[in-house]
């Protein structure tokens, strides 16, 4: 009886740690992993900036690499671009586009890009917002 009762205490201790780690995170559909955005006045303060490529790959270089596995058949992936709700493509297309206008970028880690937007986006992605036309 005390080999089975020591083995029911580690399973209910480690469904309390798992429980726990699951507990940490924010709430269902928030995104978890947001770190460091990028504010408009950090942009003002470090800018003008060439190009919104070099925007992000002065002020946040690593959110340039890709992160996560590669996919099964050994095509790697790369982090994905969303300016306003709308899909830009992979990191590289922000080398043509302006830094002028952007107010905040934001880092979506792998799992929650997939998750968001798809398995095309497993290696994270760039959220961009701009000021509004006037």
């Amino acid at each position: 009886m005390s080999r089975v009762h020591g083995r029911l205490v580690l399973l209910i201790a480690a469904i309390l740690v798992i429980g726990a780690a699951c507990a940490s995170r924010t709430p269902l559909g928030g995104p978890r992993s947001q770190s460091d955005p990028i504010t408009i006045a950090e942009i003002e303060e470090r800018g003008p900036f060439n190009s919104l490529y070099d925007l992000v790959q002065i002020l946040r270089p690593r959110w340039l690499r890709p992160q996560g596995p590669d996919t099964f058949v050994g095509r790697s992936g790369q982090v994905q671009v969303h300016i306003d709700g709308n899909w830009i493509g992979p990191v590289q297309n922000m080398r043509n586009l302006a830094a002028h206008g952007v107010t905040s970028l934001y880092w979506l880690d792998p799992v929650d890009a997939a998750g968001r937007f798809g398995l095309d986006h497993s290696h994270g992605a760039i959220i961009v917002s701009t000021a509004p036309v006037h």
